[in-house]
Parts: C-alpha cells; structure tokens; sequence
C-alpha cells in the first residue's frame, strides 16, 4: 500500500521526501506442537509435550521525519523516527500425569515450563514455571465435578526502561537531551506482559442431572496476579466468575436452555505525575527532588469492572430436514475508576464518572437440510447497544487541543441483520 505523502497542506515547506514509497515489509509466523503420550502404569497415563512459537520481522528500518498535525512546516532532522522491528520467539515444554482413582475420578498434575525472547522491547527474555493440581469426579451417575487449581511464576530480566526510547528517535535528539531526560516512559512504570508476576487461579465446573431432561451446570473461576516488582504501572488484579445454566429437554425434538452469570474485574495501578524539563529528572535522590524522582507526586486508581449476563436460546427439530434456533442474550457491564493520591502531595485528582454499557442481542436462524450435503440457512440477529462513555460526551472533532478526532459520540443504535446462506459438504 502506498504512503500517503506526509502533509495535505500545500501551504507547509517539506524539503525531506518519504524514504520510500511503500513499507515493502514481511512478517513470519510459524507454529510447532509436538506431544508425546504413554502409559506406565495399567492408571497412570503421562505426557510430555512442547509447543513454540516464532514471528520474524523482515523490513528495512527507516526514518520518518513527519509534519505533526498539519500544523507546521516540516520540523529539523533531528526530529526524525523510526520504525523497529519486534521479533518473538516462546518456547513452552512440559509433562502432564493422571492417575484413576474409586468413584470415576481422576486426579492429575502438570508442570510447564515458558521462555519467552522478545526484541526491542524493555524486557529480552521473560521465564515462566507453571504448575497445575486437576481432580475430576463423578460419584453418582447423575453428578459430576472438575476443580483446577494453578501457580505461575514469571521472572524477567533487567528491565530496560530506554530500549524503546533509543530505538525510535535519532542520534541526534538523544544526544542533545542530558541523560536524565532519556527515556519516553518512567523508569519505575513496567509493562505488565513483561513484569514478574505471581499468578494463582482456581476453576471449579459442577454438573447435575436432577432428572432424565433436566441439566444443571455451575461454573466457577478466580484468578490473582501479583506484580511484586512493579512500583508504577498495574501492580495487582483480580477477575472473579460465576455462571449458571439451567437446560430442558421438554420433547425429544424441542429443548431449551436459560443462563446467567456475573463477572467482576478489579485492577490497582500506580503512576507518576510530571512535567518536562528539569521536572523530568527520575533519578534524582537528595532533596529538592524534581516531580518524575518525587514519590509524593503519584497517584494511584483502583478500576472495577462489573458484567452481568443472561440470557436463553431454544432449539427445535420441526421435521427431520428442517430445525430452528432462537437465542436471547442481555450484557449489562459498569466501569468504577477511583483515584487516589499521596497524603501531603501537590497532586490532586478525583474519581471519573461511572460508565454503563447495555447489549441487547436476539438471533433466529432456520436450517433446511435440502439433502445430504445440501442445506440453506436463514438467520436474522438484532443488536441494541447504548452506553453512557464520559469520555465521548460532547467530544467534537477539535475538542482536544493539537488533536483531531472523529467527532465520535456514545452509541445508542439498534442494527438488524438478514442473511442468508448456502451449505455444500464435499462427502
């Protein structure tokens, strides 16, 4: 795809040209997964297994010496960018053993172990040990239940907070900014795929057959990362679930089905506030301290995101060649962010406003099997959506200054959709 030249305006002075006409860049991806299994024992089955994962860049890296906004005659030399490249190379190897024991269960362990090398990035390599307790069981023929429970370390190396900051910009413009002023995000403030992380996370799945057409099902999950070595970015989250399913078979070609579930993600992260220049120094240690060293100038917020949602579908054989399906479902989701910040810190802040979010969604669909490998299906869906974003209210498109948008307000639409489709199964 062609570039775009880098101003509209032919009002403004662009004496350095694109350095070329097009990215004219390549990225591999290639996937291996091998798996060993055997049986040592007549109730002890094993596995052993590896998986790896690789995605390699090859593009020419260039500078870009961009007019910012239109608002400018294109800027000195110094100020050019560049792109980089970000190849990936993860590498996961592990065992797998379960052992039957009375009552139709099961009990399993697996360890894996992840390396994970990254390029151009703060972190070079991220190592991860993963260890998972499994039990299955089924006491009753009308009963049964499956419990996880998993620990994961992830270490990282060194944390080069300047990779990114020397990779983008020009030799130029870093050497005539003093040492204390090089880097683009705050040398404390790690991101959070490449932090060290503990990480512990329960599962629980529990079926019951109260009756011959009746189906019970209850679906359990929490999960907790620690990023201990995190002063500034997401320190700590939580994501708590729990879903309900209730399922009838009212005649051997009509069933149907009715759920609900909550879901509750909290996140704590931390930053720093600053401004440029001599305020812009992280590494100061003897008072007065600059805002970017001064631990009173961080503000913390606590998010909380609230999911609620039900809904019911039915499916029904009308004749041997012909089945309909009706679905329902309802999302109710609110978004809570309290700020927080240092006692006796200049830094003031003060809770956003609440958003809610509402999906309704209806789909019914018609399937007629016209032969053996033949069938043309008929689907309508409805979609009602509507929220209440503070960050797009009464948002236009120079709102923010130095910054065009879209002019985007909150969506309050509804959206039909018909469609139809042909089915062929080569035999």
């Amino acid at each position: 795809q062609n570039y775009e030249d880098y101003t509209v305006n032919p009002a403004l002075i662009v004496t350095e040209p694109l350095p070329q006409n097009d990215f004219d860049g390549e990225v591999a991806t290639g996937t291996f997964n091998t798996r060993l299994l055997f049986r040592p024992l007549p109730k002890l089955n094993a596995q052993l297994f590896y998986k790896l994962r690789d995605r390699d860049y090859d593009i020419d890296r260039d500078g870009y010496l961009y007019v910012r906004g239109d608002g400018g005659d294109q800027p000195d030399s110094k100020f050019t960018v560049y792109n980089t490249d970000h190849d990936l190379t993860s590498q996961t190897a592990g065992v797998e053993v379960d052992y039957r024991l009375p009552l139709r269960s099961k009990l399993s362990f697996g360890y894996a172990y992840e390396d994970i090398d990254r390029r151009n990035s703060a972190v070079e390599e991220t190592e991860e040990d993963r260890y998972t307790l499994k039990y299955r069981i089924q006491p009753w023929p009308n009963f049964s239940a499956r419990m996880e429970l998993l620990y994961g370390d992830r270490s990282a190396d060194t944390y080069e907070w300047a990779q990114d900051y020397y990779a983008l910009l020009d030799t130029q413009l870093i050497n005539a900014t003093p040492d204390n002023q090089r880097y683009t995000n705050h040398p404390e403030l790690f991101q959070y795929y490449m932090a060290n992380r503990e990480r512990w996370e329960s599962k629980g799945n529990f079926s019951y057959l109260p009756g011959e057409r009746w189906n019970l099902n209850l679906n359990l999950q929490w999960r907790y990362d620690d990023y201990d070595q995190s002063e500034l970015g997401l320190t700590e989250s939580e994501w708590i679930r729990g879903h309900f399913s209730v399922g009838y078979q009212v005649t051997d070609e009509l069933s149907g089905n009715v759920y609900a579930g909550y879901d509750r993600y909290d996140g704590n992260q931390s930053s720093r506030a600053f401004r440029g220049g001599q305020e812009k120094n992280a590494f100061a240690v003897y008072p007065p301290l600059p805002q970017a060293s001064d631990p009173q100038q961080d503000w913390d917020i606590d998010s909380e995101d609230h999911v609620w949602t039900v809904g019911a579908n039915l499916h029904w054989q009308v004749a041997p060649d012909m089945e309909l399906n009706l679905d329902y479902s309802y999302v109710d989701t609110r978004g809570e962010q309290e700020y927080s910040t240092r006692p006796g810190g200049s830094v003031t802040a003060s809770d956003l406003p609440d958003v809610d979010t509402r999906l309704h969604q209806v789909e019914a669909s018609g399937v007629w099997h016209m032969q053996e490998n033949l069938s043309v299906k008929v689907d309508y869906q409805f979609y009602s959506y509507k929220t209440d974003d503070w960050a797009w209210d009464d948002v236009q498109a120079d709102s923010i200054s130095k910054v065009l948008t879209f002019g985007q307000e909150n969506p309050n639409e509804d959206i039909h959709y018909v469609g139809v489709s042909v089915i062929y199964r080569w035999q």
